[in-house]
């Protein structure tokens, strides 16, 4: 039993500091004047010297994503061969009414927990997310996206889910999930985003479908986040979280529709 935590243990600690170091280097550049740069990628750069180069910030994230990847394949070994299957990519039929379940649920997920971070942190929402003024930045955090889901839920949760019961493994996957983001301020998104990333990934017996729900919620967040922080932030706190929970039975009953996958 021992030897058996010992791996996702080890792999938890690993997906933990892995992006908070990458995050204290990009804090670290921020701070220092940015000289002018053209970045081929970019759109829009209104003001650089207030972000590290989009250059180092995009090889940062795609660094992070390969290290990702690559621990993924490591530790997987040690599950089903091959690694593709466990990390959990397994045909899953896919009918246009599931699709549209999982949109709407991640997009309920979307609007019902920023709802509740912008009653809770209200000076959270309001600012346009700098990630949207580089297609290439915004690329490397697609492939950041895919490679977190591969690490967390194609790894960890598949490997705890073999020892623990499905609420505790998948828990627990979203507890590491949440360090690994290390914003106290984006806990509550990250928290019920992971949560409903690992219950999808989970019913259908496949990290494809966890990786869509995690592209529809974060897209859905980014545009939610664009148009409408400023209103939810005006809005009153109570009115905030009647939304929020609203939208999130919303996100149940939607889930509900989910079958579990015959393997």
């Amino acid at each position: 039993m021992g030897r058996n935590i010992v791996l996702p243990a080890l792999a938890s600690t690993l997906f933990v500091l892995l992006p908070i170091g990458r995050d204290r280097l990009l804090a670290a550049l921020a701070t220092r004047p940015a000289p002018d740069f053209i970045d081929v990628f970019s759109t829009s750069v209104s003001e650089p010297s207030t972000y590290p180069s989009l250059r180092i910030a995009l090889i940062a994230n795609l660094g992070l994503a390969s290290v990702y990847l690559a621990l993924a394949y490591l530790f997987s070994r040690h599950l089903d061969r091959p690694s593709t299957r466990g990390l959990g990519f397994t045909p899953t039929p896919l009918s246009p009414y599931l699709l549209a379940q999982l949109t709407l649920g991640s997009t309920a997920l979307a609007f019902g927990s920023i709802a509740v971070t912008a009653a809770v942190f209200p000076e959270s929402l309001g600012a346009e997310p700098w990630q949207w003024k580089s297609v290439g930045l915004l690329l490397s955090l697609l492939a950041l996206l895919i490679a977190e889901e591969c690490a967390f839920r194609g790894y960890l949760q598949r490997r705890l889910l073999r020892q623990w019961p499905p609420a505790l493994a998948i828990g627990a996957t979203s507890i590491v999930f949440v360090l690994a983001h290390g914003s106290t301020e984006n806990a509550i998104c990250v928290g019920l985003g992971s949560l409903w990333f690992g219950y999808t990934a989970w019913r259908s017996d496949s990290t494809g479908i966890g990786i869509y729900c995690h592209i529809a919620t974060n897209t859905s967040a980014s545009l939610i986040h664009s148009y409408f922080g400023p209103v939810l932030s005006a809005t009153t706190a109570s009115k905030l979280l009647g939304l929020g929970i609203g939208l999130l039975l919303a996100l149940g009953l939607s889930s509900a529709y989910l079958q579990k996958r015959q393997r």
